[in-house]
């Protein structure tokens, strides 16, 4: 419905769209309309930023390293103004402040816990609220440069990557390439040293779910910028990874600097396998690493398969 229409105006239908009837009460009415103006304004104000954000997306399955990259990614360019919004931290504080978000976030519990993904539109208000903070920190410590913000965790499913692609806000999508197997053991490690997470019980579909939405996802922006999708082979040193991130997000000026703090980090020298398996792979390749074949593109499902990842 309505698929050749702008988010404006599909919004904007459904605030017309809502009618009085003799079983619905006014204030239910106005409510529904109140949403859905938000939504609309929450957009456009993220659309009149498209000038001075720039989105950076780290896009994986559980164990793909996404929270470590990011982490030292949003370090290396604090300075510059890099800013990080990790969606799984910004619905727990929701669910802890118990706000309305927060209560939708708790009542769907089950569903993140059987390995499913949490309903859309909360997730998508919780995001562009969260988004518009940023800028405004933003804005009142580092006027004057590039508001750069990796996201990890949005967008998670096509819905949620239609919805962000109506912003314009340049974006580049950064595909982290790694197998079940791989993921599945780094997972299991991950829960041995910080302790199981709500969804770990549930790994092997949550994996198989996030590979096929990441492979329609990537697709849809190819589609729109074939020059937006930047794949990352998993495997190898986090070094080699986070590299390959800066030269496509900073100025080549910004990236000697970094590259410079990047060596002094201890936990940057190692492959995210090598903490697993207390390995070294000193200059590694695809070829030579245990598991660097496995990546997405050889899964079964046709909608990740390499093949119509190059020719989407």
């Amino acid at each position: 419905m309505w698929s050749g229409c702008s988010l404006e105006i599909k919004i904007l239908r459904a605030i017309h769209a809502v009618k009085p009837t003799k079983t619905t009460k006014g204030s239910i009415v106005v409510k529904q309309i109140a949403t859905l103006k938000q939504a609309l304004d929450s957009a456009r104000e993220i659309s009149a930023l498209r000038k001075e954000i720039h989105f950076v997306l780290l896009m994986g399955p559980n164990g793909a390293g996404k929270n470590k990259k990011g982490r030292i990614i949003c370090d290396l360019g604090q300075s510059i103004g890099t800013y990080r919004i990790v969606m799984s931290d910004v619905i727990k504080q929701h669910r802890r402040r118990k706000t309305p978000l927060g209560i939708q976030f708790e009542q769907e519990q089950g569903i993140e816990d059987g390995g499913g993904l949490l309903s859309d539109a909360p997730v998508i208000s919780a995001f562009e609220e969260e988004v518009l903070n940023t800028f405004e920190l933003h804005k009142s410590v580092q006027d004057g440069h590039t508001c750069r913000i990796v996201l990890d965790g949005f967008p998670r499913n096509p819905a949620q990557m239609k919805r962000f692609m109506s912003y314009r806000v340049p974006y580049t999508i950064f595909a982290i390439n790694i197998g079940e197997a791989t993921c599945l053991e780094r997972v299991d490690h991950r829960a041995k040293m910080e302790g199981p997470r709500s969804d770990d019980a549930s790994a092997p579909d949550r994996f198989r779910l996030l590979t096929r939405n990441i492979g329609e996802m990537t697709r849809m922006a190819k589609r729109s910028n074939p020059h937006s999708v930047i794949l990352i082979n998993g495997i190898l040193p986090v070094r080699d990874q986070i590299m390959r991130i800066l030269k496509r997000t900073f100025s080549p000026r910004d990236v000697l600097r970094m590259a410079k703090r990047l060596d002094n980090r201890t936990d940057s020298a190692r492959s995210l396998m090598d903490e697993v398996e207390g390995k070294k792979y000193h200059g590694a390749t695809a070829h030579s690493i245990p598991g660097a074949q496995t990546g997405w593109h050889e899964q079964r499902e046709p909608s990740v398969s390499s093949a119509q990842l190059a020719t989407a």
